[in-house]
């Protein structure tokens, strides 16, 4: 699987995911395996999420998508920095200002073309791409704007893979009767 984070609660709630996950596989940040070395007949692999370096590294196989620097810099400068490739941060100049026609026709116009290299890149480092996690807002401009850029893209281009979103939805956006 490859893990698409979306926008500021798409690329907040990845971080968290990562943290997580790495918390549950014993992965240090740094994403060498602590369990490695300890016994290998009860290591669990979490091959799924992750691609192994020859250096017996996790690196995880996730991309994190903003319109502007500011909270994907956040994960680059935060205690993960290390566990994650430099390149899986994709970032534009200036934010969506939570207008999904800005995210999706003017915003994902400009930072789309390193999004698809960077998805062709993470399927080529897999065996057999199995699908594809697509984390983000349907509030924000980029979580819904480029979000449905990204996911027309994956549609056609890999039309045989799974794609799964998982959505947040601003509750106070919700409707009660």
């Amino acid at each position: 699987m490859i893990m698409l984070h979306i926008g500021q609660c798409g690329v907040q709630a990845g971080h968290t995911f990562w943290e997580q996950l790495t918390y549950e596989h014993g992965i240090q940040p740094d994403g060498f395996n602590e369990l490695n070395k300890l016994d290998s007949e009860t290591k669990v692999e979490p091959i799924s999420f992750f691609n192994l370096t020859e250096e017996e590294r996790y690196v995880p196989r996730s991309i994190f998508i903003d319109s502007e620097p500011s909270t994907t810099d956040e994960v680059q400068n935060g205690l993960f920095r290390s566990l994650f490739n430099p390149c899986s941060f994709i970032h534009g100049k200036e934010e969506a200002a939570n207008n999904y026609a800005r995210g999706r026709f003017i915003l994902g116009a400009q930072i789309m073309d390193p999004i698809v290299e960077r998805v062709r890149k993470e399927v080529e480092a897999t065996d057999m791409c199995q699908g594809f996690v697509v984390n983000h807002s349907t509030g924000g401009g980029t979580g819904s704007g480029v979000t449905v850029r990204v996911m027309e893209h994956l549609a056609d281009t890999f039309n045989k893979a799974a794609n799964v979103q998982v959505s947040t939805v601003d509750r106070r956006l919700s409707f009660t009767h």
